[in-house]
């Protein structure tokens, strides 16, 4: 049995494409069915376009039919509304004569017409950057980039297979990432009919091994900081992008001190620029270790992250406060180099290197107080010498050895510098050789709190006149006691006794639970003989101090308390 003459329903394919490609329309299928051959079909269906209109925003020109009627070719992103007719005549043979019948369908589809509307970047959770705002993005080597494409329609879904990303990326899907090994410029694309494109430059920032690990401005010496930018940047530098190099110390917790702002443009002498072009391939950049008084100021006294543990406590590296106009004080900086965005000041790349300060001991010799030691000390009522005379030139080599021996005993891995003071005063930071009295000590530190070397400035002071009297009252009460003391002899003991209170002014040997000192800031008992932190006249009898009974050394915990405390750079 025949329900009716059979209708043809059109179709369109695809209904979401990429732009620049093609719709076509065709047959899709008869309503209803037939169950036998009473209806012969005359010809071919017609199929026909009858119109093609655009959405509200978006131009009637983004479908252009074809010549071929059925073919629509899609040049601007958007929805298009696409109305399809189907016609096909028949032969109804069930009639005599034979009936002509003709029937048409008119069939409406929604089409998404897709393009790439833009793509942007990221990298270290910083904003998203239109890959087109710059003819050059410059993006730190070694980061994980990640890249995102959106549709345009806005809306729409993308098509199969689309996005297809190439360049230095790949894939099909709405995002891609890659990190960079390679430095230099490289393409990175999204296609979905039309394309967008973008330069990436893969840049890299190091400060060289030539840089100084370890410099005094109090010597008066300046640090030297190389700076490397890679690759070679283009005429103008990198876009978008400026260079700084700020010395900082590092907290605990994690966070950064301001101390100085370093000069970023040496070409324009008596200028204290703060950042310049990023258009250098080297920089050799010099830190004085003054801070400015207007740029910089003062940084207050801090902890560091590194830790010490002693006996039965540990603490934080202390880092002592910084007067702006004076040189920086002991004992770790950092030089931190970076490469900043204009557009939002951050930071693309980052450099940091580690710059020991010295503690410097300045050491001076009061004429009174040496000349003591150029003249025999006479044991007034037996007339023996006690203390032999040095020679002119053996007072020159002791002035001259002090410095060296009392940084032997610290060792190479305490930073601490012993040089003769200039001409003129007392300064900070000394250790002062003078006469004293008879109720002078060996040697001697003001009071204060100089645990962690918290007070880098503090002065000590060495009383010759002691040495002596110490001597002669050592043969006065023990006559076995050997004379003359040698200058050789006197030459080891009164750097023996500067070190012991450059230890003191270091913090040695404090009373707390780091370096379980007794009240007195000494060794507690019981001693070991010859240990430099021990208390003077109770530990070791004079032949000790004289070095006739052994040579003399800092006990162990107080030696690695100062290695920590004064830290020299790694080989």
């Amino acid at each position: 049995m025949l329900f009716a003459c059979p209708t043809p329903v059109p179709k369109l394919a695809p209904l979401v494409v990429p732009m620049g490609q093609n719709s076509t329309a065709a047959l899709d299928y008869y309503i209803p069915q037939t169950d036998d051959d009473s209806y012969q079909q005359i010809g071919t269906p017609t199929i026909t376009i009858a119109s093609i209109t655009p959405e509200a925003g978006y131009p009637a020109n983004g479908g252009v039919l074809l010549s071929d009627g059925v073919t629509i070719r899609w040049d601007h992103p958007g929805y298009y509304n696409v109305t399809v007719t189907t016609a096909s005549s028949w032969w109804d043979t069930s009639k005599t004569p034979a009936l002509r019948c003709t029937t048409a369908t008119n069939k409406s589809f929604r089409v998404t017409v897709v393009g790439v509307k833009r793509v942007e970047f990221q990298w270290g959770g910083e904003p998203w950057v239109d890959i087109t705002a710059s003819p050059m993005n410059c993006i730190p080597i070694y980061s994980n980039i990640s890249y995102r494409a959106f549709p345009d329609p806005a809306s729409a879904a993308w098509p199969s297979g689309k996005p297809v990303w190439g360049g230095s990326v790949s894939g099909t899907d709405t995002s891609v990432s890659k990190a960079y090994s390679t430095l230099g410029q490289c393409a990175v694309s999204a296609e979905c009919g039309n394309q967008i494109n973008g330069t990436m430059c893969v840049v890299n920032l190091t400060m060289e091994d030539t840089s100084t690990k370890n410099f005094s401005p109090q010597l008066g010496e300046t640090a030297t900081l190389n700076v490397k930018l890679e690759p070679t940047p283009p005429a103008g530098g990198f876009p978008g992008l400026y260079f700084e190099l700020e010395i900082v110390r590092i907290l605990d917790g994690g966070g950064e001190q301001h101390i100085q702002w370093v000069d970023a443009d040496p070409s324009t002498p008596g200028v204290i620029d703060l950042n310049r072009p990023a258009n250098f391939s080297t920089l050799a950049l010099t830190w004085n270790g003054i801070p400015d008084f207007s740029l910089d100021g003062d940084a207050s006294q801090a902890v560091g992250p590194d830790t010490f543990t002693g006996v039965s406590a540990s603490f934080k590296r202390k880092l002592p406060p910084v007067t702006a106009g004076k040189c920086v004080p002991p004992p770790l900086y950092y030089a931190v180099a970076r490469l900043r965005q204009y557009s939002d000041q951050a930071i693309l790349c980052r450099a940091i290197r580690p710059v020991y300060v010295p503690q410097v001991v300045k050491i001076m010799y009061s004429p009174t107080a040496m000349s003591l030691l150029t003249h025999d000390k006479i044991e007034p009522t037996t007339g023996r010498t006690i203390i032999a005379a040095f020679s002119s030139a053996q007072m020159l080599a002791l002035k001259a050895a002090i410095p060296s021996a009392i940084t032997a005993f610290y060792g190479g891995n305490v930073n601490i510098r012993c040089v003769l003071a200039p001409a003129g005063g007392a300064p900070s930071d000394s250790l002062s050789f003078i006469k004293g009295v008879a109720s002078s000590p060996l040697g001697q530190v003001p009071s204060g709190d100089y645990f962690g070397n918290i007070n880098p400035s503090g002065t000590a002071q060495i009383f010759i006149y002691q040495y002596q009297l110490t001597c002669v009252n050592a043969y006065i009460q023990d006559t076995t006691f050997v004379i003359p003391v040698s200058p050789s002899e006197i030459s080891r003991w009164l750097p023996t006794t500067a070190a012991h209170e450059i230890g003191h002014l270091l913090g040695l040997v404090a009373n707390n639970g780091v370096l379980n000192g007794s009240t007195g800031h000494h060794n507690k008992a019981p001693w070991v003989h010859r240990q430099i932190m021990n208390p003077g006249g109770v530990a070791d009898n004079v032949d000790q101090m004289l070095w006739r009974l052994g040579a003399w050394s800092f006990k162990p915990l107080n030696k690695s308390y100062a290695e920590f405390v004064l830290p020299v750079p790694s080989p």
